[in-house]
């Protein structure tokens, strides 16, 4: 699938010596609903200095309207597939996020409850069909009742006992017959999941879940169906254990551990073992999920990096790594809340990499 994006990101190429391969794009079957296109991305950026970096922020007043947000941002004149998640937790939407990427995007409801803000987006994609994520306790029946009259064609739902399973369930889907490459990140907690989704899309690859120190059966099983050449964890032993990678290690030839010593760093290296180059990059609070959560699945299209900043802080790794990608467009995901008006400026003033502590010049 080619995909046609004003942005420039086409330069952000995989890098095959890091975490790929040689991984060759397959034609993935998404689903049964999912119907193969071509998605025109868009993003409206205010124009900086000359030395600078150009900003966009995708916000809503809401989880929910910051999800539309970059929905629409991403896709101006519909979509053909949606999928819906909880926004009460991370673990469901940044599992589907990856099989998403340039299909269509991930929206998020309440248990109970449509918010306004997605039923207004959903009836502007006008998609053909609908995937729920998740369980009833997740997304509840109901409410996939009142998702299904904005469908053209089909709704459904994939999901599985509990997380681990839902993960492995949407991998199922997803990679049909196998893939090269498996991200696998901690369950527990949403920040090394979404550094990730940008390279699981670009390597074409599922994102799986585990528990700390034992590697859930049904993640355990899916890998095996999927005989990948290679496995990459995301987060430290304290995330992932030892325990659980050597686990891995009978799963696939090479196991690749990604981690560092915070979120922001371990994001900054996913995107230094992923990316050679990429005129775009996505920024995202590493406090609080929800804003970055919908944003994961239009990085992984372009596929351009995503990072993680402090409200009013860039990590110096950051800063480092948007230097060496040669970024020249930014998209903050979230609100001033999420990410202050103060890293947009600063963010948009640009970095010399002679400046920034422990950044080769």
């Amino acid at each position: 699938m080619t995909l046609k994006c004003p942005l420039g990101v086409a330069d952000a190429v995989p890098r095959v010596s890091g975490i790929g391969v040689g991984v060759v794009a397959r034609r993935r079957t998404l689903m049964s609903v999912a119907v193969m296109v071509v998605s025109q991305l868009f993003v409206t950026v205010v124009p900086a200095s000359a030395a600078g970096i150009s900003v966009e922020r995708l916000a809503g007043e809401n989880r929910f309207a910051t999800a539309a947000a970059v929905s629409r941002s991403q896709y101006p004149d519909g979509a053909p597939v949606a999928f819906i998640a909880t926004g009460a937790n991370f673990a469901d939407a940044l599992s589907i996020s990856a099989p998403a990427a340039g299909f269509g995007p991930v929206l998020l409801v309440e248990r109970d409850r449509l918010p306004s803000e997605t039923a207004s987006e959903l009836r502007r994609l006008g998609p053909i069909a609908i995937l729920v994520v998740g369980g009833p306790a997740a997304v509840s029946e109901a409410t996939m009742i009142d998702v299904a009259r904005y469908s053209g064609r089909e709704t459904r739902r994939i999901a599985g006992p509990d997380r681990y399973a839902t993960s492995a369930a949407i991998s199922r889907e997803a990679f049909q017959d196998g893939a090269p490459v498996a991200f696998v990140t901690t369950g527990d907690a949403f920040q090394d999941a979404l550094s990730a989704t940008p390279s699981a899309a670009a390597f074409d690859g599922p994102l799986l879940l585990t528990t700390a120190d034992v590697l859930p059966a049904s993640v355990e099983g899916e890998l095996r169906r999927l005989g990948p050449d290679r496995i990459v964890v995301v987060g430290s032993e304290a995330d992932v254990s030892d325990a659980v990678v050597e686990r891995l290690g009978t799963l696939a030839p090479d196991v690749l551990r990604i981690g560092g010593p915070d979120d922001a760093t371990t994001s900054a290296a996913v995107s230094r073992s992923t990316f050679t180059t990429s005129v775009t990059a996505f920024l995202a609070t590493s406090a609080s999920f929800p804003d970055g959560l919908t944003g994961a699945a239009y990085a992984g299209a372009l596929p351009a990096p995503l990072m993680l900043v402090g409200r009013d802080v860039v990590p110096d790794a950051v800063k480092c790594e948007l230097v060496r990608l040669g970024v020249e467009n930014v998209v903050v995901l979230g609100g001033r809340q999420a990410v202050s008006d103060r890293v947009v400026a600063e963010v948009r003033d640009g970095y010399e990499g002679a400046d920034i502590p422990g950044c080769p010049s």
